[in-house]
């Protein structure tokens, strides 16, 4: 069912009740545009279906009835589940650019990329190298910050929210995860003193995926946000 869509010749929601359960929703808890839209859709037929029941039955009576069947917690079990999803779309946006590294011709800008960071790793020592890639991430971080604030919502929507805007901007914004890999890697290194090439070439591909998948999340979805939310939500470039 659409909203104002209605097929019962009793009642039908009207405009002004639709404004009431966007508030109500708002009300709830629901922040996001999208799942807002999608429980008023829910509640509107929940109450029309209703009052083809019982003609008598009021709108607020009947929304207090409707919203009892969402259970003790109301719809907070179904804004995470619904983040869940986009989460999962979300990821598999980043694993489809992902996937273009280890496609010719990136796949030689990849490997060359791993074959350097090796030679470094084999070069230096684990304190000077760990150094190195402290200042690299704190430059990182930087270009991060000012390109993420750049790219996010870069179109007004108003008041409106958008779940997987939220989860573009969240994920977009998580620069400081960047440096989990090299405090892990390089602690190891500091203890166990390793120059094996074998292992110093796994952790450099291990380090260049991880650069390479943040760099796509931090650069590339945000650029294309746009897109993505279009693809995901029709009605978003009319929002």
């Amino acid at each position: 069912m659409k909203i104002n869509d209605c097929n019962y010749p009793i009642h039908c929601i009207t405009n002004n009740q639709i404004d009431q359960l966007y508030h109500f929703t708002r009300k709830h808890f629901v922040e996001y545009y999208d799942l807002q839209t999608e429980l008023v859709d829910h509640l509107a037929l929940g109450i029309e279906q209703q009052w083809e029941d019982n003609s008598q039955l009021s709108f607020d009576d009947a929304l207090k009835i409707e919203f009892k069947k969402f259970g003790v917690y109301g719809f907070s079990d179904i804004v995470e589940k619904r983040k869940m999803e986009m989460q999962k779309q979300y990821h598999k946006f980043v694993w489809q650019h992902f996937k273009d590294f280890f496609t010719i011709p990136k796949l030689f800008f990849t490997c060359s990329l791993i074959s350097i960071l090796t030679i470094i790793l084999m070069n230096l020592s684990a304190i000077a190298s760990t150094i190195i890639m402290a200042l690299a991430c704190a430059v990182f971080f930087a270009i991060v910050f000012i390109s993420v604030k750049k790219q996010i919502h870069k179109k007004d929507n108003g008041s409106k929210r958008w779940l997987m805007q939220e989860i573009i901007s969240t994920y977009g914004g998580a620069a400081g995860l960047w440096f989990i890999p090299f405090q892990l890697i390089f602690q190891f290194r500091n203890i166990f003193d390793i120059n094996n090439i074998f292992i110093l070439s796994f952790f450099s591909t291990f380090i260049i995926c991880w650069i390479l998948y943040s760099y796509i999340m931090m650069f590339v979805i945000p650029k294309k946000a746009e897109s993505y939310l279009n693809s995901v939500y029709p009605e978003y470039k009319y929002a």
